[in-house]
């Protein structure tokens, strides 16, 4: 999550110390939470499929995270239940993301 110091220009032992120092109180649990009225989550985000930059290819389980989002979370799936693809099947699947996005995911009732 996040936290907020006291100043923008501390040293690392400071940082590390304000760290020790933190409360539950201190820490931002859910940032996203206050940009939610002006900037809605993007169904485009519960994708669940492969990413690719250039050579770099990353396996993003979007229903892995549900509740960061303020959704309900379920049981979680293996990370390994999306089989390898090779890119040109990766291009494929993005290009048709809509069908690969979560369907039916249900708000949470804070605390999440």
């Amino acid at each position: 999550m996040c936290y907020v110091t006291p100043r923008l220009n501390c040293t690392l032992v400071e940082v590390r110390a304000q760290l020790d120092a933190l409360t539950y109180d201190g820490v931002i649990w859910n940032p996203y939470a206050t940009h939610q009225v002006t900037r809605p989550l993007m169904n485009i985000a519960l994708f669940c499929g492969f990413i690719q930059l250039g050579e770099i290819v990353h396996r993003h389980l979007s229903d892995r995270v549900l509740h960061q989002f303020g959704f309900m979370q379920h049981i979680l799936r293996s990370p390994l239940s999306i089989g390898d693809f090779g890119l040109a099947d990766i291009d494929a699947r993005w290009i048709r993301f809509a069908n690969h996005v979560l369907k039916g995911v249900l708000p949470a009732i804070p605390p999440y």
